[in-house]
């Protein structure tokens, strides 16, 4: 049987994964602003609703669950990473075939680089949440 170092027409071709976790986590990897994106967009949504249906601001709800909050941020940051360990392609392979050109058409809204913008406007929200109601010495909602 003979390997073709092309792939076909339709198809997706990763090469062997030599990545590392400290490449995966390195100031530019694929890992860093993509797992805190993911952190943010799920503590800004959890923290609103929580402060909500609680009244509690974000540190009053940080303080009173701080092992929850650890063991989510474990879970996303595993789940982040799961793909690349399932698969045994480079995390930078994965997260590349996810742009707007790999995905059918019903789903080329939730690509790459939507995903890091979102993330990037969650981790604002966030940061400004947190320093409105410190500064207010209140729950926002």
């Amino acid at each position: 049987m003979t390997v073709s170092a092309a792939p076909a027409k339709g198809q997706l071709f990763f090469g062997k994964d030599t990545e590392s976790l400290s490449d995966v986590f390195a100031f530019a990897g694929p890992a860093p602003e993509r797992v805190n994106g993911r952190v943010a967009m799920w503590a800004f949504a959890a923290a609103v609703a929580a402060e909500a249906a609680s009244g509690r601001s974000v540190v009053e709800q940080l303080a009173a669950a701080p092992v929850s909050v650890a063991l989510t941020v474990l879970l996303i940051t595993l789940g982040s990473l799961m793909p690349k360990f399932a698969s045994g392609v480079a995390l930078d392979s994965l997260i590349a075939s996810s742009s707007r050109e790999g995905l059918p058409p019903q789903l080329r809204f939730f690509n790459k680089t939507h995903e890091i913008w979102l993330g990037r406007v969650a981790m604002l929200g966030f940061s400004g949440l947190v320093a409105t109601e410190l500064i207010l010495k209140r729950a926002l909602f």
